[in-house]
């Protein structure tokens, strides 16, 4: 898991334009707060939940963007090709993209 999230985290450096809300220790945090509440639920696929909390800001548009409340949906379909060449199956790739875009 330590490998994947550092390929993530380069792509995350990467590919994401950074703000103070939204940089990569907004991402860190939210995968530690996710994980501690996976680890409390079962059947909790841990690379998917990895992919979509460090992929959920993918696209980050200003706050005052006229199609704002595209970012999630923009981010999942974003996160898609980087998910495939991370080694992600198909149906995980489609789990990420759910739990980015809800």
């Amino acid at each position: 898991m330590a490998a994947l999230r550092a390929k993530l985290r380069a792509i995350i450096q990467r590919e994401m334009e950074q703000d103070p809300a939204h940089d990569i220790a907004h991402l860190d945090r939210v995968w530690a707060n996710a994980h501690r509440i996976a680890k409390s639920e079962q059947g909790v696929n841990l690379r998917v939940l990895l992919g979509a909390t460090y992929f959920h800001d993918l696209v980050n548009l200003p706050k005052d963007a006229h199609n704002r409340s595209e970012a999630a949906r923009m981010s999942a379909e974003k996160a898609a090709p980087f998910l495939t060449d991370l080694g992600f199956s198909p149906d995980e790739i489609k789990a990420a993209q759910h739990a980015i875009a809800a």
